[in-house]
């Protein structure tokens, strides 16, 4: 529920590109359905809100503990960077 789109697309245009920096979808969107489409769209974690903060916590420092692979480009779609 992004302005101008959708956090699938636009995950899906930066993997597309190349983006290889892990991606933690939060989203109120919580059907299997839904996280299904997340993850084959690149999400490397998923976590639905409301969330707890210790939860969001942890799974950031999992993802950080993960290789580097960050190429350090900005994806731009529209006025979101």
């Amino acid at each position: 529920n992004l302005p101008g789109g959708s956090g699938v697309s636009l995950l899906r245009n930066f993997r597309a590109r190349g983006g290889a920096t892990p991606v933690l979808m939060i989203t109120a969107n919580g059907t299997i359905d839904e996280k299904e489409e997340g993850f084959r769209a690149g999400s490397d974690d998923y976590l639905t809100k409301p969330f707890n903060l210790r939860e969001l916590s942890v799974r950031v420092e999992a993802l950080l503990r993960r290789p580097s692979a960050y190429v350090g480009s900005i994806l731009q779609a529209g006025a979101l960077k």
